[in-house]
C-alpha cells in the first residue's frame, strides 16, 4: 500500500514554538477502559506512524510537554478548542506546549483529523 501526505498551508516547522496553556493526557497498552483512560505520565509525544505516541499523556500542571514529529509526513499539533496550534511540523520538527491549569485537553492533526490525543493535567 502507498501512502500518500498532503498539507495544506507552507512547511515550515514549529521548531522552538513555546505557547502557555493548560491540558492533560496518558496512554496505555492496557485492556480495560479505566486504565486506558488513565494515560501514561511523562513529559513527551511523538508523532510516528499517523499516531501520537503516547496518544493520552498525564502531567501535572506547569508541565511543559515537547512534540515531536519522527513520521516522514508533515504534521501539526493543533487543540480542538484552538487554544494552541504547532503549524505544519515536517520530519524531525518540535513544538512545545505549557499545561499550566488542570483539566483534560484533547488534540489533533489538522492535515490528518483521524490522528487525535489528548493531556491529563492534574
Amino acid at each position: 500500500m502507498l501512502l500518500f501526505g498532503a498539507c495544506g498551508g507552507d512547511d515550515e516547522t514549529a521548531d522552538g514554538a513555546d505557547t502557555t496553556g493548560t491540558a492533560s493526557a496518558g496512554e496505555t497498552d492496557a485492556s480495560s477502559t479505566e486504565e486506558a483512560d488513565s494515560g501514561e505520565t511523562g513529559d513527551a509525544v511523538e508523532i510516528v506512524d499517523f499516531n501520537y505516541k503516547p496518544a493520552n499523556l498525564r502531567v501535572k500542571a506547569g508541565t511543559t510537554v515537547t512534540f515531536t514529529n519522527v513520521d516522514t509526513f508533515a504534521h501539526t499539533v493543533t487543540a480542538k478548542d484552538k487554544s494552541y496550534d504547532s503549524g505544519n511540523m515536517a520530519e524531525g520538527a518540535t513544538f512545545e506546549h505549557t499545561f499550566a491549569e488542570a483539566g483534560t485537553f484533547e488534540y489533533l492533526c489538522a492535515i490528518h483529523n483521524s490522528m487525535t490525543g489528548k493531556v491529563t493535567v492534574s
